[in-house]
């Protein structure tokens, strides 16, 4: 038996290899829009676009209009980069097993409806994930906790049952501010919090953890 009911995975980083398509597209916006002190992506990871062009933007003092048009840009850009990419070689196998194990599970990203549904169904990963939280769908993004909350909610779970798999900072923060266990996955990235399972070189990795007899 899997030792958590609700898996909730961030999608960029963990369960495709998006990060340079996304990292490509800021750099593109911060190009276009005369911004040399754009942050590196690694700084950036699953936060919200709308925040980060806000912070990002801010000294400029930019319209409505202004901030809509950059998001889109950026968005724009990514998703076509991101036609034709298939998940991590290792995220179906994990996926059956979980679920063969007794998981259920949901996406809590911080990219569009419209990425989000790009990606997840050209990678065949749709039919595992009946509840998609995405970045329109919450009024603040990771790092706060909005986006875990609602995954958890709307898929019938509890945060103390149910775990947050996330490559970025961002990511583990808004887990563990949700309530949730975390892991991460992929980066390396590491949080001191009692709930933190640990560092996890790959998916396959962490659902061999998870399946431990007696863990």
């Amino acid at each position: 038996m899997s030792r958590f009911p609700l898996i909730v995975f961030d999608m960029d980083g963990v369960l495709v290899d998006s990060v340079p398509c996304h990292a490509r597209a800021y750099r593109d916006l911060w190009t276009r829009i005369n911004e040399p002190n754009g942050p590196d992506y690694s700084r950036i990871a699953g936060v919200r676009t709308v925040q980060v062009v806000r912070e990002v933007t801010a000294h400029r003092n930019p319209s409505e209009a202004e901030i809509a048009e950059w998001v889109k840009f950026k968005s724009d850009r990514a998703r076509e980069c991101l036609k034709g990419l298939q998940p991590f070689p290792d995220m179906m196998q994990s996926l059956e097993k979980l679920r063969a194990a007794g998981s259920r599970f949901a996406v809590g990203t911080g990219a569009s409806r419209a990425t989000a549904d790009l990606l997840l169904g050209q990678a065949g990963l749709d039919r595992f994930f009946p509840i998609v939280v995405t970045a329109d769908d919450v009024t603040r993004g990771k790092p706060e906790p909005e986006t875990f909350l609602l995954a958890i909610t709307k898929s019938g779970g509890s945060p103390a049952e149910s775990l947050v798999v996330e490559d970025s900072e961002a990511g583990l923060a808004a887990g563990a501010a949700a309530g949730a266990f975390t892991a991460s996955v992929r980066s390396g990235e590491t949080i001191q919090h009692p709930r933190f399972l640990g560092s996890f070189p790959d998916v396959a990795t962490l659902t061999g953890f998870l399946l431990e007899p007696n863990r």
